[in-house]
């Protein structure tokens, strides 16, 4: 059941006096291609300022932006001459501290540098899956001190912590040390969810099973087109599996599995497509296919449930306690059961329609007026012990 959301008190304790809560974001990562990350801040943001008359959010970056920002958020760009290292220890601090800002928020893992006190510094961690499966990530142990390393500092950086999960939440607890324990405010779908008919054509008449995400070896998609390609050539199944998302840290091994997938017919590959693309794909979809042995939150599951699409996923990490009940799960590594869930999917109607049902209702309850709400609160609750603490002008270190 969808909770009401009760309003914010209308004004919150500020610095210097003024009324306008005033925070300036480190939008560099909206100098890339939009991801789930940038949806992320952006939807988070959006939701505050319609919750928040007085909030005045500044997105600060040093190249040009790849996408439109929110009408209630303002943008600068600051100092385009500085070499990328300068900029973030230079123009951010000084920019922050010449606007009084209330808040400096480093929203896409890291980047966090030193600011001026009384500003509360918050940091977004999204997940340290690197900590949690370095064999996957590190192929020494220096790499993986140095990841360690870098991470600990922009925690020591950092008054507050937001993370996207529970699960997220207890890998950043297993693996740093923290000032306080990471505050879990989760994402919410941004994709539209009416039809979207005609938007994009279907791919084809029979049908399509869809993946949408990375290519690195956590997700699992090696295994997955193993998985497909094999029953396709048995003609288990006879529509192919559609792959979206940009073909980054690929294998040569994965590289080579696809590439043959692709010239017998039981592989698509799409790359990166838009939001209304994207949505139009789910809605189509038999079903979504997310076989990820670690997720801090995981998009695209939600994604999909609010779009009707089902799902099949593994239960671990941050899986379960996105999906609930409305997906239809699988071990980790388990090509045998990947491939016979794949065939009940396609097989059975009215699980999927049963799935499609508890979707909506699942990714219901995640919305960026919560998401927000949390967010506010625990701003409006840590900035003022943050200012006494930062009274004397003690340097973060």
């Amino acid at each position: 059941m969808k909770q009401r959301v009760t309003a914010l008190p209308k004004r919150m304790k500020l610095v210097g006096g003024t009324d306008k809560v005033k925070i300036v974001l480190d939008a560099t990562v909206l100098q890339q291609p939009v991801t789930g990350v940038a949806r992320a801040m952006l939807g988070l943001y959006t939701a505050c300022a319609a919750l928040l008359p007085d909030l005045r959010v500044v997105a600060l970056h040093r190249k040009a932006l790849r996408c439109n920002l929110p009408d209630r958020i303002g943008s600068r760009r600051l100092a385009p001459y500085l070499p990328a290292v300068l900029w973030r220890h230079l123009a951010i601090p000084a920019y922050t501290s010449l606007k009084r800002a209330d808040v400096i928020h480093f929203p896409w893992n890291g980047g966090v540098t030193w600011v001026p006190r009384p500003t509360l510094v918050v940091l977004t961690l999204h997940d340290v899956i690197p900590a949690a499966l370095p064999c996957l990530y590190f192929q020494t142990e220096q790499e993986e001190e140095n990841y360690r390393k870098r991470v600990q500092r922009n925690l020591d950086l950092a008054d507050l912590v937001i993370t996207d999960s529970e699960c997220s939440k207890r890998d950043i607890l297993a693996h740093f040390r923290l000032k306080r324990d990471p505050v879990v405010v989760y994402m919410a779908n941004l994709l539209l969810t009416r039809s979207l008919d005609g938007i994009a054509k279907p791919l084809t008449s029979q049908g399509y099973f869809l993946y949408v995400g990375g290519y690195e070896r956590r997700k699992g998609l090696e295994s997955l087109v193993r998985a497909y390609r094999a029953l396709h050539a048995a003609r288990k199944i006879g529509i192919p599996l559609v792959l979206v998302g940009e073909p980054q840290h690929v294998s040569d091994a994965l590289k080579a599995t696809i590439s043959a997938a692709k010239s017998e017919g039981s592989i698509i590959e799409r790359g990166y497509v838009t939001d209304h693309e994207l949505a139009c794909l789910l809605q189509n979809a038999r079903a979504l296919i997310y076989p990820s042995l670690h997720e801090g939150f995981g998009y695209p599951p939600l994604e999909a449930m609010a779009q009707g699409c089902p799902v099949i996923t593994t239960r671990v990490s941050s899986m379960p306690e996105i999906c609930g009940e409305a997906a239809l799960y699988v071990a980790p590594g388990d090509s045998e059961g990947l491939a016979s869930a794949i065939l009940e999917m396609d097989r059975n109607a009215e699980l999927r329609l049963k799935l499609s049902h508890m979707g909506r209702e699942r990714a219901a309850l995640f919305t960026w007026e919560k998401s927000a709400k949390k967010y506010l609160e625990t701003l409006e609750d840590i900035r003022p012990r943050n200012a006494v603490a930062g009274s004397a002008d003690s340097p973060r270190m």
